[in-house]
Formats: C-alpha cells, structure tokens, sequence
C-alpha cells in the first residue's frame, strides 16, 4: 500500500467477521447460533440507539446548547462524546458482523454489491472493488 501500511496488517470485514464468530463462541458455549437472528439484531440495535443518543449529545454540544457534561466546556465536550461515539460505532458493528454471520452472510460482499448498486443507480462512478 502506498501509505507504507503492510497489507497484512488492514482489517477486512471477512477477518474481523471470522474472528468475532470465533470469541462470541466463547461466550455461547461454542455456538454463537444459539442467540437468534433476532438477538443479534436486538443488540445491535441497542448500540446503534445508544450511538445516535450520543450524536444528539454532540449537535447540543456543537450548537452550545445547556443539558450537555463539558457543557461550558466545547472542545472538551466534543472530544469526550466522539470518543464515546467510536466505541458505540464499533459495538454496533460487531453485532452487525455476528448478526450476518448468524445467516451466513458473507458481509463483505454484500457491503460491496450493496454499494455498487447504489452508485449504479444515481449514476455516480464510485465503486467498491
């Protein structure tokens, strides 16, 4: 890669799906398929709700609105709520990741012929390889 970041070391949604199945067997007695789609999709949602509660923390925070911790305080209120943000980012995909792994969706492609397919349709050039 040009950025000197060996190949190697990027993250594929593949690798961070099989490796998620694998530790959330850990926690289901080996079989993560014990939880159903529903479940999964339910935890996901879960962060997801607590990812946009902190979205609107941030617009009050942006907009210098009072109800916000840091509230006098923009630049540390920002910073403490985006950092908060990427985890509940992150716990939302993951749960994404075991909810497709749950029906066997290879999520990767999907993202892909998901996205290609929108840029099709509104006619833009950008495509996913």
């Amino acid at each position: 890669m040009s950025d000197g970041t060996r190949h190697d070391d990027v993250l594929t949604i593949q690798t961070i799906q099989r490796i998620n199945v694998e530790r959330a067997n850990r926690w289901h007695d080996g079989d993560f398929r014990q939880w159903s789609g529903l479940e999964w999709a339910g935890a996901m949602c879960g962060e997801a709700g607590e990812s946009a509660n902190l979205a609107k923390k941030l617009r009050r925070c942006e907009l210098e609105l009072d109800g916000n911790r840091f509230s006098d305080r923009k630049p540390a209120c920002v910073e403490a709520l985006v950092a908060e943000l990427a985890h509940e980012c992150a716990d939302t995909f993951l749960y994404l990741t075991l909810l497709a792994a749950r029906y066997d969706i290879d999520l990767a492609t999907a993202v892909r012929d998901r996205f290609n397919a929108k840029s099709e349709e509104m006619g833009f050039p950008e495509r996913l390889p």
